[in-house]
């Protein structure tokens, strides 16, 4: 019987063929991969590999970069093709990478300064949609 018989090993044979069997033996806890630090029975790498390492490769969804899995959080909070909504308010939800182009030059809510400020007029801070009657009115 096998010494690891506690841990599901239905191996039986003759105490001579121990030697043989155990290195073989699917219960032995065995270091998975040096970079990832995890001891794993040997029935464990398989399904280790595929889901849960942290040091397997991956790919994101969203923008195809391939990646280490331990790094997919930090990478999320940074890929360009994540979409986000727009922190003006106006409702819109864009890709982080168009999102820098739609607050500067599009956004009906970004608070800009009236295009006569330099020349007397007093109004410092308002928003596009309100500047477009703001400057009919100039």
């Amino acid at each position: 019987m096998c010494p690891l018989n506690t841990r599901g090993c239905n191996w039986k044979g003759q105490l001579k063929q121990i030697d043989e069997h155990l290195p073989r033996c699917e219960q032995l806890k065995i270091p998975y991969n040096l970079k990832c630090q995890t001891v794993l029975a040997q029935c464990e790498v398989k399904q280790h590999q595929a889901k849960s390492c942290p040091m397997r490769k991956i790919t994101c969804e969203y923008c195809d970069v391939t990646l280490l899995a331990k790094d997919l959080k930090i990478h999320m909070t940074n890929c360009p093709m994540m979409s986000e909504d727009c922190p003006e308010g106006c409702g819109m939800k864009l890709l982080r990478n168009e999102l820098k182009e739609h607050i500067n030059n599009m956004c009906e809510l970004k608070k800009v300064s009236c295009l006569y400020y330099n020349l007397g007029c007093k109004t410092l801070s308002i928003t596009r949609k309100e500047l477009k009657e703001h400057n009919n009115n100039r």
